[in-house]
């Protein structure tokens, strides 16, 4: 039997791994999108054109791509914003996971000490349910022969 105290700790690890699952989620969610939006930026952008009698750069937008400018302006826009939610997301939850480096190397092997032997603890505790399990399938099994066993001798002495 697992105490409340245990329930709650084990709780809190599920809850910290979901966290880092989800931090996970929002990088690869990040990469991905900022990937696309490089892609897409690259493909979509209007032509630059250089302008070597001055030594600057200026955009020409001819009137027929004006259209398309502003349209990409627009993808750009929202790309930006789109990046800018993630990266805010993930720099949230990184925030609330819990810091490592506030802990000494010796506070550090103390509690790993002690997972490792709640770890231990858990599987022996595993190890005994299964063997109530299985014994639990023994007494049915036992049960049920029984059980045919009156069924048929009831038959035959009717």
């Amino acid at each position: 039997v697992v105490s409340t105290q245990s329930t709650g700790s084990q709780t809190q690890q599920a809850d910290k791994l979901d966290r880092v699952s989800q931090l996970q989620e929002v990088f690869e969610e990040l990469v991905y999108n900022l990937g696309a939006c490089v892609g897409v930026l690259q493909r979509d952008a209007p032509p630059f054109h250089f302008n070597m009698n001055t030594g600057s750069t200026r955009k020409q937008v001819e009137k027929d791509s004006l259209q398309a400018h502003f349209a990409f302006e627009a993808a750009s826009a929202e790309y930006a914003k789109n990046l800018v939610s993630l990266s805010s997301k993930f720099d949230e939850g990184l925030a609330s996971l819990p810091k490592i480096t506030e802990k000494s190397e010796e506070e550090q092997l103390t509690r790993l000490m002690e997972l490792e032997k709640r770890n231990v603890e858990t599987v022996e505790e595993l190890k005994t349910e299964i063997q109530k399990a299985e014994l639990l399938k023994l007494v049915r099994e036992a049960l049920h022969e029984i059980y045919n066993d009156r069924s048929l001798s009831n038959e035959a002495n009717s």
